[in-house]
């Protein structure tokens, strides 16, 4: 039988990194990453970036009509209508935080529009993000099932939100997404 010899725990955390710089703060400037390198992409606006953008949305709305959600969401018999308007309240409760966000706080009062300054806001607009697409999913599932509905909120979501967001400035984007939204509740009715 060997015996078993006890290791040092204070030689074990004594020798690892992070507990060794623990009481060193960084100071506001700082690089928070300075053993990486600067990055070599292109600029957000490049026409490449923009290109490639517009790519994605024109080829999730191709998929999406090739699955036909634009029919089954206005017409279609087996999509839940009201949990899918209350969807719609949702994004617009979305809009509005973010136009708020975006508008009052980042122009008019000319304050840094992140998580450090606005956390109460950051929350809400991430619980209401996480309760649209709980609620979407519920109005898609009867017409599209569990897998095609994920599949649909997916390439919904990264192939047409996120490269809208990402190609329209906001100046541009918070009037006219409030006008999409309304004609799109108006048609809805």
């Amino acid at each position: 039988m060997t015996a078993t010899v006890p290791m040092s725990r204070t030689s074990d955390e004594e020798s690892a990194q992070f507990l060794r710089n623990r009481g060193t703060r960084r100071k506001k400037g700082d690089d928070p990453f300075p053993n990486i390198p600067p990055s070599t992409a292109l600029p957000a606006r490049h026409p490449v970036n923009i290109l490639k953008r517009l790519t994605y949305i024109s080829c999730s709305s191709y998929v999406l009509h090739l699955m036909g959600l634009w029919y089954e969401v206005i017409h279609g018999p087996d999509v839940n209508h009201l949990w899918f308007q209350i969807g719609m309240a949702i994004s617009v409760a979305i809009q509005a935080v973010k136009t708020y966000l975006e508008m009052y706080e980042g122009r008019y009062k000319k304050r840094r529009v992140d998580y450090e300054n606005c956390r109460t806001a950051t929350h809400i607009i991430m619980f209401l993000i996480i309760l649209a697409t709980l609620v979407f999913h519920a109005a898609l599932w009867p017409a599209y099932g569990g897998a095609k509905t994920m599949f649909i909120m997916g390439v919904f979501g990264f192939g047409i939100l996120i490269p809208i967001m990402l190609v329209i400035p906001t100046w541009i984007q918070n009037p006219l997404a409030i006008i999409l939204m309304t004609f799109f509740i108006q048609q809805y009715q």
